[in-house]
């Protein structure tokens, strides 16, 4: 487990009384190759014949000052698995675990049937699962520091003559490859184990917290923040999240946590959200914020598209403190409600866009009525009065100006005023009087926002 730059193909040869801690140790291992020969080693590599031997020999030797030059680049590179000094630990250990594995699979001290995750890089893959360090830095690590090992190991191939070189550069890539791939393959296993193993016991007990604030129930708020990991002095997007339909469950826990990167990305969160499960198919997020500055639902929509993220989101409006965690928990799932009675037309709903129309969802029966009372025919569930009510709609919030109607839906001016002459004949009364034009919005929003859920079908005539 490693990551970073290193340069050292220049070393020194290893020396035994210049080493750091883990590394001594670990140059004390030696190695039988079969039950009659013990052979010595250097950092448990036998000498022998094969044509990498002199390579994995070598690279025994440079072993100390290549872990070392990891942490180095490590610590500037992939800060998340050096944030304290328990964590560098663990990370030093493992380095030098993985470094003397590929080297006994190069020297044929291990096959292939024997590769295994040494269990220092075990412990700290279940670190990283439960601080909820993405597996995709993980995987990075390993790709550089094999990029770092190949380096390293082919500019010494190159010395071993005409002849040798060649079979022992070709040797190298294709055992390093194969060793990496099995290696990645248990680094899956192992941080998905932990990963599900950590949630489940820990989301229980964090529900439980997020309940009783949420229901103001006089929870202290140190002890709430100790226990969820999350300060509550701060500004708080509450986000509703939920697995698409064609979504399999299998996938939840990856994309949730992909979510949640993303969102915390993408709005500028001051800190790790907190992220609570509801059930396998749905999660509860706060995000922290500094203010409340707006943000692009559009944009966040596209962002979930580009990659490739089979959820569906409701956001309640930022606030702070503990009132603003509980409030905006309140408009994410007023939101969510009417997101869902979209039948999967908007894959990002926030409550700013809908607030009249949430406070208003609560009796989907009355909200029906509502709206065939007060659109009349022009509340039918048809493809002509859909774009009759958009217009409507729009000339409406353009302030009833025609041109302005007409730039926002790129349509000509004299399509406008037609379309609402229809719409009047539809509506049957005049949307020109301020007595009922806001009634006439709010009915449009919920035909626009929630579909057929609201319109009126030929059967209910």
């Amino acid at each position: 487990m490693s990551a970073g730059s290193a340069n050292t193909g220049a070393c020194a040869p290893h020396s035994p009384t210049a080493a750091t801690p883990v590394c001594c140790s670990a140059a004390k291992r030696s190695t039988a190759r079969s039950a009659g020969s013990m052979t010595t080693s250097i950092g448990g590599i036998s000498r022998g014949d094969n044509i990498l031997r002199p390579v994995a020999l070598e690279m025994g030797h440079r072993m100390e000052a290549f872990v070392a030059d990891l942490m180095t680049s490590a610590r500037s590179e992939l800060p998340e698995l050096t944030e304290d000094e328990r964590m560098a630990a663990l990370l030093e250990a493992s380095i030098v675990e993985d470094v003397i594995a590929v080297i006994e699979f190069l020297d044929d001290a291990v096959g292939e049937a024997d590769i295994q995750l040494p269990l220092p890089v075990r412990s700290f893959l279940r670190v990283l699962a439960q601080r909820d360090v993405s597996i995709t830095v993980v995987i990075r690590a390993y790709r550089m520091a094999q990029t770092d090992f190949l380096d390293q190991a082919m500019s010494f191939a190159l010395t071993l003559g005409p002849e040798a070189s060649p079979q022992a550069i070709i040797a190298l890539v294709n055992r390093t490859a194969l060793w990496i791939d099995r290696m990645l393959e248990q680094v899956g296993e192992v941080y998905e184990a932990e990963r599900d193993r950590w949630v489940s016991s820990r989301s229980g007990l964090h529900r439980q917290w997020v309940e009783t604030l949420l229901t103001g129930a006089g929870a202290e708020v140190h002890h709430a923040e100790q226990a969820l990991g999350y300060r509550l002095d701060t500004v708080h997007l509450a986000v509703a999240a939920w697995l698409d339909e064609s979504v399999s469950t299998r996938d939840a826990l990856t994309l949730f946590d992909e979510t949640r990167s993303l969102l915390a990305k993408y709005v500028g969160a001051t800190g790790h959200p907190l992220m609570v499960p509801t059930d396998e198919h749905e999660v509860r997020l706060w995000i922290p914020l500094r203010g409340n500055e707006p943000f692009d639902v559009e944009a966040m929509e596209a962002a979930l598209a580009e990659h490739g993220l089979g959820v569906r989101l409701a956001l309640g409006d930022p606030g702070r403190g503990e009132n603003g965690f509980r409030r905006s928990h309140l408009q994410a799932t007023r939101a969510q409600r009417v997101a869902l009675a979209c039948a999967g037309r908007r894959r990002v709903v926030a409550y700013a866009q809908i607030t009249p129309l949430a406070l208003m969802t609560d009796d989907i029966d009355a909200l029906r009525w509502f709206v065939r009372r007060t659109l009349g025919d022009l509340a039918a569930d048809g493809e002509r009065d859909c774009w009759l009510r958009e217009t409507l709609l729009t000339f409406l919030s353009c302030g009833r100006s025609y041109t302005a109607a007409a730039d926002a839906m790129h349509l000509h001016r004299n399509t406008i005023q037609y379309r609402l002459q229809q719409a009047a004949e539809r509506l049957g009364h005049d949307f020109e009087d301020p007595a009922i034009v806001l009634d006439i919005q709010l009915a449009l929003q919920a035909c626009r926002w929630l579909g057929s859920t609201v319109l009126s079908r030929p059967e209910d005539n």
